[in-house]
């Protein structure tokens, strides 16, 4: 068995041989988060392991949260390290099995956060190479050769090198990755690559153009066309209507150029549609920029503080800083007898989702909503608004909006129609 020492011991050295491989090691990713653990298990004064390991996951666990201050691109993109994020996991997965608990799901929100638009890169280079690359060489193979590290050097940075057993592996980020490929391929025989476009990875979620001087309109993307007249009626100058499929970003592409403007913000309104959202700006002739709003109500509540004088920056700011101030919901009906998030679902159930987790689910509508609701801190919240989608039951409308009055008094309660197809409800509350 491994004792505390031991695994102190393990930390320390897989902390410096994880240092040691990288060219150049940036702070506020896992390397961080391995360090952190490290120093931790240093002053942990028990001879218990599952002491050190919880001990030092709780202060990874706080690093973490700490990632974007260390590293501002993540204070951009609005995200924490997910290395980071990845290797807490990890850990935290272990100790369950250990100890035979049971996995517990997790908060997407509670790692994602309004990008900032004000983030320096505090010391942190921006990003000159697109691609990342990660390859896997079997051969006889040098990883400290220095004509490989100098050919590698040239060509990019971030670079991680480890050799052990007749296995090479490499993670570079590089502008040319069918050179580093054709290189490596001298070297041995591939067994697994991996190049990932790391330019369009934060495109998704950083801001275009952040011009403070030019005005602009507003692009909203809708999932039906009650929310389009929503839109138009906050001051959206054209919207991008779907139904039962995203978007492309041809579809957007064709908006944006038809406008009579020429500085435009994309409200996305969906965390899946931000890509292309993304791509059709940087294709269009216009000066675009995206605001990632995850959800439909994320989009009107940022739409509420967009100032058509005010430019790019000013307006992103402001938007951002409005987007995170309502909880949303959605209520699906289940078309067939499955299991999502852990639970049990019948065909015919509604149920009620805030981001991955299920609240509640009913037969009855009303029912399921009232009980999802019940489960939320509403201190402080004046308003519910449902936004009823093409399925949602007409006869179903009154007898809801009672049933949440009746519950709530201090709330006022709206209901229109959104006309989204999947969802019966989506759901506001501010």
């Amino acid at each position: 068995y491994i004792t505390p020492v031991q695994l102190s011991a393990g930390f320390n050295g897989g902390s410096y041989a994880a240092r040691t491989s990288l060219f150049t090691p940036i702070e506020g990713t896992m390397i961080t988060i391995i360090s952190v653990m490290a120093e931790v298990m240093e002053t942990v004064e028990s001879d218990n392991l599952l002491d050190y390991l919880n001990t030092a996951l709780l202060s990874a666990r706080e690093k973490v949260l700490e990632t974007p201050a260390i590293l501002p691109i993540l204070a951009k993109a609005g995200v924490v390290d997910s290395g980071a994020l990845g290797f807490v996991f990890i850990m935290e997965g272990m100790v369950r099995g250990l100890t035979g608990q049971a996995p517990e799901s997790e908060r997407e929100e509670t790692f994602r956060f309004a990008p900032s638009l004000t983030a320096g890169n505090g010391g942190y280079r921006p990003l000159v190479h697109r691609y990342c690359a990660e390859l896997v060489v079997r051969g006889s193979v040098n990883g400290g050769s220095d004509r490989l590290r100098s050919f590698l050097s040239d060509r990019g940075d971030s670079i991680a090198l480890m050799a052990e057993g007749g296995i090479l592996k490499l993670h570079i980020h590089t502008n040319v990755p069918e050179e580093i490929i054709r290189e490596m391929e001298g070297i041995g025989e591939i067994i697994d690559r991996k190049i990932d476009d790391m330019e369009g990875q934060v495109a998704a979620f950083a801001p275009l153009d952040t011009s403070p001087h030019a005005v602009c309109s507003v692009l909203a993307v809708a999932p039906g066309d009650g929310f389009a007249s929503i839109f138009r009626e906050l001051g959206a100058a054209d919207v991008v209507v779907y139904g039962d499929t995203l978007p492309t970003a041809g579809d957007i592409r064709e908006t944006l150029d038809s406008m009579n403007a020429e500085d435009i913000i994309v409200l996305a309104n969906d965390t899946n549609i931000v890509p292309a959202a993304r791509l059709a700006g940087e294709r269009s002739r216009k000066t675009v920029s995206i605001f990632p709003s995850r959800n439909v109500v994320e989009g009107i509540a940022a739409l509420y503080s967009f100032l058509e004088d005010s430019g790019h920056e000013e307006n992103l700011r402001a938007m951002a800083e409005s987007s995170g101030s309502c909880i949303f919901l959605a209520a699906y009906r289940c078309g067939r007898d499955t299991t999502f998030g852990g639970r049990l679902l019948s065909e015919g159930d509604c149920f009620v989702v805030r981001g991955d987790d299920i609240l509640s689910a009913e037969v009855s509508t009303v029912r399921a909503v009232a009980d999802a609701l019940s489960l939320l801190d509403l201190s402080g919240k004046g308003a519910v608004t449902l936004f009823s989608g093409e399925a949602f039951p007409e006869e179903d409308g009154a007898p809801l909006c009672d049933a949440i009055r009746s519950a709530h008094l201090d709330l006022e309660v709206a209901l229109i129609r959104g006309g989204q197809r999947k969802a019966l409800l989506y759901i506001s509350i501010e």
